[in-house]
């Protein structure tokens, strides 16, 4: 699963879903029940939530420019810089095709 959250949403949900849990103390010989939430908490926010990379996405070329880039090549008007146009955009055309899917 390659989609993009929010890490202050991520942060929230845990905060919001997070469970009380029940600690047994001993106090004079007797057992002792402790509520505590925060346990939960903050071991996961220290221990995933924030040592976590960002997921920026990386610039993508927009196709206009590829296929203005194709445009120059098939434009030198010499067989190598017009196969490699063709091998781009067929690169590109595979591309497309694999978002239609």
């Amino acid at each position: 699963m390659n989609d993009l959250i929010s890490r202050q949403a991520a942060i929230d949900a845990v905060k919001k879903n997070t469970f009380r849990l029940t600690f047994a103390e001993e106090q004079n010989c007797e057992g002792h029940v402790a509520w505590s939430a925060e346990a939960v908490y903050s071991d996961v926010m220290e221990g995933a939530l924030l040592d976590l990379p960002s997921a920026q996405p990386e610039p993508a070329i927009p196709l206009s420019w590829i296929e203005g880039q194709i445009g120059w090549l098939k434009g030198l008007d010499n067989a190598f810089s017009t196969l490699t146009a063709e091998q781009i955009l067929a690169m590109m055309n595979k591309w497309k095709d694999e978002q239609n899917e």
